[in-house]
């Protein structure tokens, strides 16, 4: 994890939830999707919570305020991959507006089996031609 926010952390936002104690409860973040430069407008993003905090809104905050950065950095899109099966994040991408566009069949190798992986895209912002690049995330 350490290596994925290093690698990462300079160019998308990386948010963390914490609870009263300073305990992180979740987190969220975006990548590239695609490394090629047609698709610079568009990320990966995941968000996470701790179980003890589930359902109680911390996904869904962090996940505004992720999308509000994107939009502000000039990405257009956003895509999602769950690994199936998993009706709670499948119900919460849809909550969140995502739309599925994807299965992909047994990629993903998780708890000592074969999963397949959906993938859901969001789209952030009108795409406007041309589009300026995406800004790299300011650090203040």
């Amino acid at each position: 994890m350490r290596l994925r926010i290093e690698n990462g952390a300079n160019k998308y936002p990386w948010l963390a939830a914490v609870d009263e104690s300073g305990t992180v409860i979740g987190y969220a973040y975006a990548c590239s999707w695609r490394e090629r430069q047609a698709y610079q407008w568009a990320v990966e993003v995941s968000v996470y919570t701790h179980p003890g905090h589930q359902r109680r809104g911390v996904a869904k905050r962090l996940y505004a305020e992720l999308f509000q950065q994107l939009v502000a950095q000039g990405y257009a899109v956003a895509f999602g991959a769950i690994t199936l099966p998993n009706p709670a994040s499948t119900a919460f991408h849809q909550a969140m507006g995502f739309q599925q566009v994807g299965n992909f069949e047994a990629c993903g190798f998780k708890l000592g089996r074969w999963h397949d992986v959906e993938f859901w895209s969001l789209r952030l912002a009108e795409q406007r031609e041309p589009p300026m690049p995406p800004q790299i995330k300011s650090t203040s």
